[in-house]
């Protein structure tokens, strides 16, 4: 369970490299998120200290997240409670919280443009898409096992 959350975190401290301002001034704060897979909450680390600056409750038994390119939300599946939050990661407050979705939801992965958030419902056995303008799931895909991760 642990080296789950180690490879998803670091994707997330890379793309905080990337958004570094072209103009001189403060560099932002490299933040990595853990979430506490056996909790309801994830830790927000300060790279630079590895001190955490926040604990956010975002659901009971977060699982997956993912973030888009612009890197200004970032989506948690939480297994035990079939939901999906969102969270601001400016602020690092959650914005909103989605029900309904299928049994367990795992790993998930977030389109680039942030449009479309795919989610493996392993008890279910099927991959779910949200839209997140729509704020709903659009398709329900069926597959022939237990998917846990997308690609």
């Amino acid at each position: 369970m642990k080296f789950r959350p180690a490879l998803a975190m670091t994707g997330l401290v890379v793309l905080g490299l990337v958004a570094q301002p072209a103009i001189p001034g403060p560099a932002p704060m490299l933040k990595l998120y853990v979430l506490n897979s056996l909790s309801d909450d994830m830790n927000v680390i300060d790279v630079q200290t590895s001190k955490i600056l926040r604990t956010v409750k975002v659901g009971k038994e977060p699982h997956g997240l993912a973030s888009p390119s612009a890197q200004d939300v970032l989506y948690v599946s939480n297994e035990a409670e079939n939901s999906l939050t969102t969270v601001d990661t400016r602020t690092d407050e959650v914005k909103d919280k989605f029900m309904g979705l299928g049994n367990r939801p795992n790993e998930i992965e977030v389109t680039p443009d942030g449009r479309f958030v795919y989610i493996p419902v392993v008890a279910d056995g099927k991959y779910e898409v949200f839209d997140t303008l729509k704020k709903s799931i659009i398709a329900r895909l069926d597959t022939d096992g237990m998917p846990h991760n997308v690609v």
